[in-house]
């Protein structure tokens, strides 16, 4: 009788131990599954203007989710280049993008890089200085596009602490037909480069 006891409890000691591990593991995973950051960066884009680009300096702010090896991204960004002869502005108001990343959200991973694919609200507008049949100087707008625009992104992020993390994006904009306005030749894609941090 002393035996099967002792043998009983064995039994409950070692379930309870096994439960409580399944516990923790679960705490552990559940705890390190996802990663949410609010994000600002600073940086150029680069913007078709006739057959050159003009180089601008831009920002952009935005929401990062991920779960494992995937998330969402939601962001807006604005760029503006003047000079003697034309302005061009340009934004993405919102983009959304999926992620896919290629390391797990683990404590042990600082290191993350990431693919992005999605959609957004795309416009922009050059403005160029011209000579009318007067001889005045007018401003004439060149180029315009508002629709929708197909994105692709490729970034890094490290984890700086908990909750702090920097990281570096080149994204590209693709104007599509789905466009509210177009004029001029705005099918060409325009470039991002940023660096900021999230938190």
């Amino acid at each position: 009788m002393k035996n099967v006891m002792k043998i009983a409890i064995g039994l409950m000691i070692t379930a309870t131990a096994v439960v409580s591990a399944q516990d923790q593991k679960e705490k552990y995973f559940k705890k390190d599954n996802s990663y949410k950051t609010t994000y600002v960066r600073f940086g150029s884009a680069a913007m078709p203007v006739g057959d050159s680009y003009v180089i601008a300096p831009g920002v952009a702010a935005g929401w990062q989710y991920r779960e494992n090896k995937q998330g969402v991204d939601i962001s807006v960004s604005g760029a503006k280049a003047k000079n003697e002869s034309n302005v061009v502005q340009s934004f993405t108001l919102p983009k959304v993008q999926y992620l896919a990343f290629l390391q797990d959200n683990k404590p042990r991973n600082k290191h993350n890089a990431y693919l992005g694919l999605g959609g957004s609200l795309y416009g922009i507008n050059v403005d160029q200085e011209k000579k009318n049949d007067k001889d005045e100087t007018v401003i004439e707008r060149t180029q315009e596009y508002a629709g929708l625009a197909a994105n692709a992104s490729i970034g890094y992020n490290y984890k700086l602490g908990k909750k702090l993390q920097s990281s570096i994006q080149l994204g590209a904009n693709m104007p599509t037909p789905l466009a509210f306005n177009s004029k001029g030749a705005i099918y060409k894609p325009s470039f991002e480069l940023s660096l900021g941090l999230g938190f």
